[in-house]
């Protein structure tokens, strides 16, 4: 499974999205390797723009597994933050 990040699903959800990502937003959905967590999704109906846009995520939430964030989870995500930091690289 791939954790999809909200800027991929945001170009996957608009028919003026950036082609490639669009592209690889699909082969991972195809392939049943799309997935996504409680902050992705909030972004993401946060943003919403349309109603066509709002059935697809409708559509999508039914089908793609959702990991929950759990204390460990954050616990692990400030550790690689604290890594990339290290290492020069910044995370939004």
């Amino acid at each position: 499974m791939k954790l999809v990040d909200t800027s991929l699903w945001v170009h996957a959800l608009r028919r003026n999205g950036d082609g490639n990502k669009k592209q690889i937003v699909a082969q991972l959905l195809m392939s049943g390797q799309a997935a996504w967590c409680p902050v992705v999704l909030l972004e993401l109906w946060n943003g919403i723009g349309d109603d066509n846009e709002r059935q697809i995520l409708r559509d999508f939430e039914a089908a793609i597994p959702n990991y929950s964030i759990t204390d460990e989870v954050w616990g692990k995500s400030n550790e690689l933050a604290g890594l990339c930091r290290k290492a020069g690289k910044r995370l939004p």
